[in-house]
């Protein structure tokens, strides 16, 4: 079974606060042509995740990197 778009929304978020803050995302989900998207079917509205990702972010007052430690070699 697919997953939700619920549950990706918090997955990303956590990995965005936990990732190096100078790191630049390039891309939060994918593209797929319909035609060729098995699933989730959520991935087609992409105002679905950025709008939802941002909402978490500010309601949260989440920022990338927040929880990043760097780790010594």
């Amino acid at each position: 079974e697919p997953i939700t778009l619920e549950y990706y929304l918090e997955a990303a978020s956590y990995i965005l606060t936990h990732i190096n803050p100078n790191l630049i995302i390039h891309k939060i989900s994918g593209d797929a042509p319909k035609n060729l998207l098995l699933a989730p079917k959520w991935n087609l509205h992409k105002k679905w995740i950025m709008n939802g990702l941002d909402k978490i972010m500010r309601e949260n007052d989440f920022y990338q990197g927040m929880y990043y430690t760097k780790k010594e070699d």
